[in-house]
């Protein structure tokens, strides 16, 4: 048996084109469609792969994006994390995921491989926007966005949901529903999505006549899930009146279902279409427990992002982008 990989050269030899022809058949560049569809056909009968190093040696690009996140599980990032793998692969692209566990530590060794793997570009949601990572990645001029947050430096490119629109909308769908007792279950305090949505809670409240109550608003680290539901479950039973729950994600409005169906919580009967969401992960991912949820109005991350990082990393974007992507309530 052969072990030889073959080459341009053979494909020159078996169509008797030139090798500069074959090669730039293999691209879908500059040939008629009837020598390109002989060499390509050629090509696939012999078992032709192309050499992505050489390649890159000539382009100066892998054709491999990086995307690094906190947590593949959570629905919402595997959502993204789909929609985008599905757009760069139409488009020639390899991906290479990486998952931090919302660790800085993991977060730069990531962003570390990621650079030794010589990617073209990095889709980054970093545990914190602005923090040391972010700047290591500012230092290796790669191309690079942060997605699901805002970075305040006016350097970097994000992609975002209207963080305070959300928090304003979620309030007012369940205030013109009749409720005007509303628990805040936020994310933590020192988040910019956190204080975005509260924003937008306190000014639903203010415009529909109701007193803002800071005891209603609970404040919860994501990181360790026990500490957070003890925390929770805890916080819940200290507010005395309320009748429906925002949650910072659709995940958290799962999770606290369960906890008010318990027994600890019977007296309030709060069900599903009480409780508002973030992420809108149904339209992804069919969730046993259907409830309201705040998501991305017309276009989704898994389009503008990608397609902002491929324009970066061609020189097609002029400026700095902070694209904020308009958002709806979503009901079951």
């Amino acid at each position: 048996m052969n072990n030889r990989r073959v080459t341009l050269k053979d494909i020159a030899e078996k169509t008797g084109f030139s090798i500069n022809t074959v090669s730039l058949a293999l691209k879908g560049q500059r040939v008629s469609e009837e020598t390109r569809d002989l060499i390509m056909k050629t090509a696939e009968e012999m078992g032709y792969i192309g050499n992505a190093l050489a390649s890159s040696m000539r382009s100066g690009l892998t054709g491999t994006i990086a995307i690094i996140v906190g947590d593949i599980a959570n629905p919402y990032f595997s959502a993204i994390i789909k929609g985008t793998v599905n757009m760069l692969s139409a488009k020639q692209y390899s991906t290479i995921i990486y998952n931090t566990e919302e660790r800085e530590d993991y977060e730069k060794s990531s962003i570390l491989s990621a650079l030794r793997q010589n990617v073209d570009g990095i889709m980054y949601c970093p545990v914190v926007k602005d923090g040391p990572n972010t700047e290591l990645l500012k230092k290796s001029n790669i191309p690079f966005l942060i997605f699901g947050g805002v970075s305040q430096d006016p350097e970097i490119n994000t992609v975002c949901l209207d963080d305070e629109k959300g928090g304003y909308i979620a309030a007012k769908y369940l205030l013109e529903r009749g409720h005007r007792d509303i628990v805040f279950l936020n994310g933590p305090d020192y988040a910019h999505s956190s204080k975005e949505r509260l924003n937008g809670y306190k000014q639903a409240l203010l415009e529909a006549g109701v007193p803002y109550d800071e005891n209603k608003v609970l404040h919860c680290d994501l990181k360790n899930d026990k500490l957070i539901w003890d925390q929770v479950k805890y916080q819940l039973s200290q507010v005395l009146d309320y009748t429906a729950v925002i949650a910072y994600s659709d995940m958290t409005a799962m999770r606290l279902y369960s906890l008010l169906d318990s027994e600890d919580f019977k007296d309030k009967a709060i069900g599903a279409k009480d409780i508002v969401g973030f992420d809108n992960v149904m339209a992804t991912f069919p969730l046993p427990i259907k409830t309201a949820s705040v998501g991305a109005k017309d276009i989704k991350m898994s389009v503008v992002a990608p397609s902002l990082l491929l324009d970066l990393i061609h020189g097609n974007s002029q400026g700095v982008k902070k694209i904020v992507l308009d958002v709806k309530v979503y009901v079951p």
